[in-house]
């Protein structure tokens, strides 16, 4: 299909439109890029007046922005002239955009701010603060000022070369004494997690309900700067370890394994592994234990060979059975389970007045 319906062909207020609005931005050619690598590549800070002054600058920054992200709309091109709190660096090739990533500086509120936040109020422009404070009841997690990474986009003639890690890189090294973290959140994909994770980023927080633009789990991952923020990264990473086994059987039990095993290797704590006592106590896998992780009973004389018994809630038979050739049978302590969920052994369920009717 190539004549328009809303427009007629060639409408002058359609083609008005597409350029006052942008929407036919385009990166540089391949053709003017294609030699760019981390070390040829120039660091710039891109403000309001430089894209304002520059046109051809303008439309290849956002272009290339246009391209990383399917739903861009006019108003980020507003956002991007327009807001205060939002600032653009770039590597540039002989003057041309070859990466660009568009950042939005959060954090620093004040008490009051805080509070509100805590109690569920939305406050605009602080997406990692608001998830740590709101969802995940972090009272301080509003104190700390980093910058979040809202886009980041490299050209695609020079992908895979390392141009996007070098501008992150300049990004940290330019904000390292002015801010206590640098942040990210985005739909999780085993390949992001790991460029994040090569980065230097570390998992907060792996959403429990799919986004709508991507269908993907959303992750929150950062890269702290200074000791308040390794803190507050260090509280949340170990926070999430210890969540991850109760959602996975439950809002996350569908995630993509590759995902989840990603999202875990960036984290800064390591999950537990061990059980809880009243764990080791119910279940079967109890016999695998250390002796030493779990209440253990002595053996008395005539018993088994051995010093130790590795259920807490069972007492090892006495040798008047003559049919014990094992070593392994045992007994429930009155009131107890067995780790086989048998109320008394096999071999005592086979006697007594029960069984003497099930004879008959």
């Amino acid at each position: 299909m190539t004549e328009p319906i809303r427009y007629a062909d060639a409408d002058p207020v359609e083609v008005w439109a597409f350029r006052a609005l942008m929407l036919d931005a385009r990166p540089p050619v391949a053709q003017v890029v294609e030699d760019a690598t981390p070390e040829t590549a120039t660091y710039r800070c891109l403000t309001s007046a430089d894209l304002l002054s520059d046109e051809h600058l303008l439309r290849e920054t956002f272009g290339l922005l246009v391209l990383a992200h399917y739903r861009t709309e006019p108003t980020d091109l507003a956002r991007l002239l327009d807001a205060p709190n939002l600032t653009v660096r770039a590597l540039t090739e002989r003057g041309h955009v070859v990466a660009v990533a568009l950042l939005a500086q959060e954090g620093a509120l004040d008490a009051e701010t805080r509070e509100r936040m805590y109690e569920g109020g939305r406050i605009r422009g602080n997406m990692i603060p608001d998830v740590l404070t709101t969802q995940l009841r972090d009272r301080d997690a509003g104190v700390p000022v980093g910058q979040r990474v809202l886009r980041i986009a490299t050209h695609g003639a020079v992908r895979s070369r390392g141009l996007g890690s070098t501008l992150l890189s300049e990004i940290r090294r330019e904000f390292a004494e002015e801010m206590d973290w640098l942040g990210v959140g985005f739909g999780a994909t085993p390949e992001l997690l790991d460029f994040w994770r090569a980065n230097g980023y570390r998992t907060l927080h792996l959403s429990t309900s799919r986004n709508d633009r991507s269908g993907e789990y959303s992750a929150v991952m950062m890269d702290p700067c200074s000791d308040a923020g390794r803190e507050l990264s260090a509280r949340h990473s170990g926070w999430f370890c210890d969540r991850i086994g109760a959602t996975l059987t439950d809002a996350l039990d569908d995630a993509e394994p590759d995902v989840v095993r990603g999202a875990l290797a960036a984290a800064e704590a390591e999950p537990g592994l061990d059980l809880s006592a009243w764990e080791w106590r119910s279940s079967p896998a109890s016999r695998l234990a250390r002796p030493s992780s779990i209440r253990t009973r002595p053996r008395s004389a005539g018993s088994h060979s051995g010093t130790s018994w590795p259920w807490p809630s069972l007492t090892p038979c006495r040798p008047a059975r003559s049919d014990c050739s094992s070593g392994r049978c045992y007994k429930p302590a009155r009131g107890a389970m067995s780790p086989t969920g048998w109320t008394s052994s096999p071999s005592a369920s086979a006697s007594g007045p029960s069984a003497e009717r099930s004879k008959r």
